[in-house]
């Protein structure tokens, strides 16, 4: 169903309510049950506002094709930002203000083709580089101005750079800055202020071990992208603020759930999707404002216990009580979620193990006219107005796409050239650009010290301890 309807509260999920039945378990059951129940088409919060292709966001405006967006005003084809503005083709950013083509950048300003910095203005192609303005190629710099390739140069080098960028030189400079990033040293892992902790991009974080991109957590493990006030959570993902959850997604403010999909104001909750503001309830889905439901019907308090009890009992029995629900319960194939983007597999390998696999062939363009992807204006200047209405082949891979009038002024603002990569190879990309939840043991280059990283031991990077680092930048 749309959002409006979904919102308006002219439908009841429980009038889908069903008895448990004790003839089978409880994850058939449940699939019943979603299958019942009416969906939305698109998990978005109420506070976005002319969003209408975006999912899993809240307190946007004016924002399209983005993912998992808090607080975003004008962004386009991004995943994972939060309070950025006038931005594209951006991952896991915060407080971003036109920036293009930036992964784990915060406080930036007017940048593009950053990774890992914070605090840089007015800078092209930076890498753990923070404070730093009107740089160019740098790695690992602290509070430098007007630099290239780590060396300074006079404003009108600098100048002379942004005025010439095209496509060509683009693609030319991010080639040769991946190369020449190699010869200098990353830390093992992204940090800060992360006491007693292991994992990779920690921040604020205490006693959390084998934990990603966490921010403000406390005595937890196995979670990522948890944070604003998280405590005692184990094996959850996008989660907080809340406490003593356990494998859980997207949850959050909650206490005391496990097994748990989507919920929002939530307390002792367990084996439910997208409740809101419930409490003791099991196996549900979409219900809001609810108590002691069990299937999305209601009982009594003491029904609800006693029935409780059983339940455990034979999910217990049936080997179910204390795991996640099964993949094949998923409304997704394995290929369409980020489970393939962070941990890719092959069709193969995923068929062997049950899950599903789809394949969606690419709609063909209703146009006579298709602009390869490698033709388009190699500069801002030469951007028409009615590229809006062509169907552009992406340069990779083949497939078309299109570009929107927001995206132009976007360009222009900021004097960068059409992108000639389909939005879903841009993002592949930049996903590419990070490193794997997984740590490995290695020893630091410098001083020979034990550590645990996220860059395998084959990898060319040279790894450096905390402490190296730190003395190597600063």
């Amino acid at each position: 169903m749309s959002q409006s309807v979904w919102l308006s509260g002219t439908v009841d999920p429980r009038e889908h309510g069903r008895r448990y039945s004790f003839t089978e378990s409880f994850f058939p059951q449940f699939r019943a049950l979603q299958l019942a129940v009416p969906r939305r088409g698109m998990q978005q919060m109420e506070t976005n506002e002319n969003c209408q292709f975006i999912t899993y966001g809240s307190h946007n405006k004016n924002c399209y094709m983005v993912f998992a967006c808090t607080s975003c005003q004008d962004v386009y084809y991004s995943s994972r930002l939060f309070f950025g503005k006038d931005a594209a083709d951006c991952f896991m950013s915060i407080e971003g203000e036109l920036l293009y083509e930036c992964v784990d950048c915060q406080k930036c300003y007017r940048c593009a083709f950053c990774k890992d910095s914070v605090g840089c203005r007015e800078s092209y192609f930076l890498d753990r580089c923070h404070g730093c303005v009107r740089c160019i190629a740098c790695k690992n710099l602290r509070g430098k101005e007007y630099h290239m390739w780590n060396r300074p140069v006079s404003p009108e080098q600098y100048e002379q750079f942004v005025r010439t960028i095209t496509s060509t030189n683009i693609m030319r400079t991010r080639e040769e800055f991946a190369r020449w990033k190699l010869s200098l040293p990353v830390p093992d892992a992204n940090r800060l202020n992360a006491e007693a902790s292991t994992g990779d991009y920690l921040y604020n974080v205490k006693a959390c071990e084998d934990c990603y991109d966490v921010h403000g957590v406390q005595h937890s493990r196995h979670c990522q992208l948890c944070g604003l006030g998280a405590a005692d959570f184990m094996d959850c993902n996008m989660c907080g603020p809340g406490d003593l959850l356990y494998e859980c997604i997207g949850t959050g403010p909650a206490h005391r759930n496990a097994f748990s999909i989507f919920g929002v104001h939530t307390t002792d909750v367990l084996y439910s999707e997208n409740c809101t503001r419930c409490r003791d309830c099991f196996g549900c889905i979409d219900l809001k404002d609810a108590q002691y439901c069990i299937l999305n019907k209601q009982y009594t308090e003491e029904e609800y216990e006693s029935l409780l009890q059983k339940i455990f009992g034979q999910m217990t029995d049936a080997g179910e009580w204390g795991e996640f629900f099964p993949v094949h319960l998923s409304p997704f194939a394995y290929n369409e979620t980020i489970a393939q983007e962070l941990f890719p597999l092959s069709r193969e390998v995923a068929e062997e193990r049950g899950w599903k696999w789809r394949e969606v062939p690419a709609e063909e363009p209703s146009v006579t006219s298709l602009i390869p992807g490698a033709s388009l204006p190699e500069t801002a200047d030469g951007i028409p107005n009615d590229i809006v209405n062509s169907v552009i082949v992406c340069a990779a891979t083949g497939r078309p796409f299109r570009i929107i009038r927001q995206e132009i002024d976007l360009y222009r603002k900021m004097g960068l050239p059409l992108p000639r990569l389909h939005p879903d190879e841009r993002h592949r990309r930049r996903v590419a650009l990070r490193n794997p939840r997984k740590l490995w043991a290695r020893d630091c280059r410098k001083c020979g010290k034990s550590i645990q990283t996220s860059y395998s031991p084959d990898r060319p990077e040279i790894v450096y301890c905390e402490s190296c680092y730190l003395k190597e930048v600063y």
